[in-house]
């Protein structure tokens, strides 16, 4: 992953956790999550022609709040994943995505302590290729399923499966790319109730 987007990253969680949570109140507790994982081994499409990626990484952080349908959580999103072109490891070339998505989850409790949950998510992503000028922003979609264990009161350890893709090539520079991922993600989630 690219230096420029571990610091985007690193900003946009400060960014996201660094007020708000009085406006969150009176809807029944704030929450922030922290991520990272991995990106499995897919197929990016340029200009028509499909391409197999490497393993590649992922973080992320999002901040939400529970709303009064029990279970329900609406949540902001940030996440950035991205991997190298498969034959091409001398030439350090790779696509990454940077998405910003709003995000509804559903969980159902399993045992006390432990719960399942799915979330679906729309938003942009920015798409670009390492250190380049090529990049571009379409219109996306996320989808996860996962399972939750608290630690502590406020603090929980979770584990899920998370696919991002744009609705449609996106045009960076006059390059048409789609670079679906699937995310194997596990991470940290604090409550403020």
């Amino acid at each position: 992953m690219s230096r420029r987007l571990q610091v985007l990253a690193v900003a946009a969680t400060v960014a996201l956790t660094g007020g708000g949570a009085q406006a969150f109140d009176d809807l029944g507790g704030m929450f922030v999550d922290l991520y990272g994982g991995a990106a499995l081994p897919g197929v990016s499409s340029y200009d028509g022609i499909d391409y197999d990626m490497h393993w590649g990484g992922a973080i992320g952080a999002a901040v939400g709040v529970k709303t009064p349908v029990e279970g329900l959580a609406l949540k902001l999103d940030l996440m950035a994943s991205g991997a190298d072109y498969v034959g091409y490891e001398y030439y350090d070339i790779g696509v990454e995505n940077v998405s910003l998505m709003a995000v509804g989850e559903y969980a159902v409790p399993v045992t006390d302590g432990l719960e399942l949950y799915g979330s679906l998510g729309l938003g942009g992503v920015l798409v670009y290729y390492y250190d380049t000028d090529y990049s571009g922003i379409g219109a996306g979609y996320q989808a996860a399923l996962g399972g939750r264990a608290a630690l502590t009161e406020n603090v929980s350890l979770f584990g899920e499966v998370k696919y991002l893709s744009t609705f449609s090539d996106v045009d960076t520079n006059g390059y048409d790319i789609r670079y679906p991922t699937t995310n194997v993600l596990s991470g940290l989630r604090f409550s403020f109730d």
